[in-house]
């Protein structure tokens, strides 16, 4: 099995601690592969199509990032809560939310669909989607690829996050949204676009594990 582990620190939006974070990103460190790392959590699916011959997609996430996407749906656009729909040979994988707590599982909370939940009906390209509540028994051995977006709009507790923005540089993206989030300047539209300093890009965490 080849699966693309794909995180949005979101994910921990609402602890009120740093080490659970901390613990789950030392272990994805010690996978020893180069993490792309976006903005928003669309701006990760070029790097997801890269990859060759996948068999799975595991989305650590607060939000499931998954809509309806039937013949005779409305034609929809990429955003960060769509992006799952847009993987490229999905007919092929499986697709599987990891979410942190129960109450994701409700519309305007966690779920991103409107009129068919893609996680009880067949209303989606992917051969397999699934949902499992917590980050216990990752496939570990099975990921090829990681990615990590910021997500800002959605961090609340930032703190909880310091660990994985530390490591992967991020406080420069964080602190420039903060910024010029919602005015209409150049750095706003490259990063609605990841585009010019916010183009994701590929690393290596700057953390010991």
């Amino acid at each position: 099995m080849r699966t693309y582990l794909s995180i949005d620190l979101d994910f921990w939006c609402k602890y009120n601690d740093a080490w659970h974070a901390e613990r789950f990103f030392k272990r994805v460190w010690a996978l020893n592969l180069r993490v792309c790392v976006a903005l928003h959590h669309h701006h990760l699916l070029r790097h997801i199509n890269r990859q060759k011959k996948l068999d799975a997609v595991i989305n650590v996430d607060f939000h499931s990032d998954i809509i309806e996407d039937y013949e005779g749906f409305p034609e929809f656009e990429l955003s960060e809560g769509t992006w799952a729909n847009f993987v490229e040979h999905q007919e092929r994988m499986t697709f599987e939310w990891r979410y942190p707590e129960k109450e994701c599982l409700a519309e305007d909370t966690g779920y991103c669909h409107q009129f068919l939940n893609p996680f009880e009906e067949n209303c989606t390209r992917w051969q397999h989607v699934k949902k499992r509540e917590g980050i216990a028994r990752i496939p570990w051995g099975d990921i090829c690829a990681v990615g990590v977006c910021l997500s800002p709009f959605w961090l609340g507790n930032k703190w909880a996050v310091s660990y994985p923005i530390e490591c992967l540089g991020l406080h420069d993206w964080l602190g420039r949204w903060l910024v010029y989030d919602g005015f209409k300047a150049p750095e706003n539209s490259d990063a609605e676009n990841g585009a010019g300093i916010f183009k994701p890009r590929l690393t290596y965490p700057k953390c010991e594990v």
